[in-house]
This record gives structure tokens, C-alpha cells and sequence, in this order.
């Protein structure tokens, strides 16, 4: 009997930390599991040209890229701006890339908004009713989980 009951402590003292740990982050790893994007994924990896990407801190800073020829570029161009200030202390890690050279074959079209990575790989595409609240935060939560 009296074995039982060292058995038994040693097991609850081994196991317990393990318990515990998983009780305390249960809620953040549900948290994680159930974030999901607004935007789409794009299906082929595609960097912008050394050009664009040199005129900036590529090591740094994210990317919001729209093509000057997009139909909406002026009230888009205003929505980024207001996208980039409403990051707050975050927002010297965005920069806005005004680019003419985004080839529209390998890509969904130049009507679309993207965020690329610091090192110019064009990570997410945007539809224009999904600039806004939608890439805010998918924005925040790449720069919230890599930093």
C-alpha cells in the first residue's frame, strides 16, 4: 500500500508541470489556430525586381505594393496611408511601394493590392473591398508574429 502511494507522488510530481503548462496556454495555441487571412495567398513565389525592392531598407520593411495604373490608385493610395498610421509604433516597418513593373500575367491582376515581405517576396494579394480592416489585420499580425 504504502508503494502506491510513493508511486503515486512520484508520477503527480513528474506529470503535473506538464499539466499545468498545458491548462495555462490552452488559450493562447486556440487563439493561434483559429487566426486566418483575409487575403490570398499567392500560389507562386514571385519577388519584386531588385530596382523597386533597392530603394528601400529590404532588410526592415514590409512592403505595401499597388501599381500606379490601378483604377483606384488615388483612394487606395489615401487607404495604405491611413493603414501605415493606424499601425502606430509599427509603422516604421511599412513602406509603400508605388510600382509599375508588377507583371500582371504571373500574378491575379494589377487592380490588386499586395504585402511583400522585407526581402521583396510578394507574400499576399488584396481585392479593392479588402483594403482596409482585412489587410490591417493580416499587416498587424505578420509584424505582431515577426518581430
Amino acid at each position: 500500500m504504502k508503494n502506491n502511494k510513493v508511486l503515486l507522488l512520484i508520477l503527480t510530481i513528474t506529470f503535473s508541470p506538464f499539466l499545468i503548462a498545458a491548462i495555462l496556454t490552452t488559450d493562447y495555441f486556440s487563439q493561434q489556430i483559429d487566426q486566418k487571412q483575409y487575403g490570398e495567398f499567392l500560389t507562386t513565389e514571385f519577388y519584386l525586381p531588385r530596382s523597386d525592392s533597392s530603394l528601400l531598407d529590404s532588410s526592415t520593411q514590409w512592403q505595401l505594393v499597388i501599381s500606379p495604373s490601378h483604377k483606384n490608385y488615388d483612394i487606395l493610395s489615401n487607404k495604405l496611408n491611413k493603414i501605415k498610421t493606424a499601425l502606430g509604433k509599427r509603422s516604421e516597418l511599412v513602406n509603400i511601394l508605388s510600382t509599375p513593373s508588377i507583371d500582371s500575367k504571373l500574378l491575379a491582376s494589377e487592380n490588386t493590392v499586395y504585402i511583400a515581405t522585407p526581402n521583396g517576396q510578394l507574400l499576399l494579394a488584396y481585392r479593392n473591398e479588402q483594403v482596409g480592416k482585412p489587410l490591417f489585420k493580416d499587416l498587424s499580425h505578420l509584424l505582431r508574429s515577426n518581430n
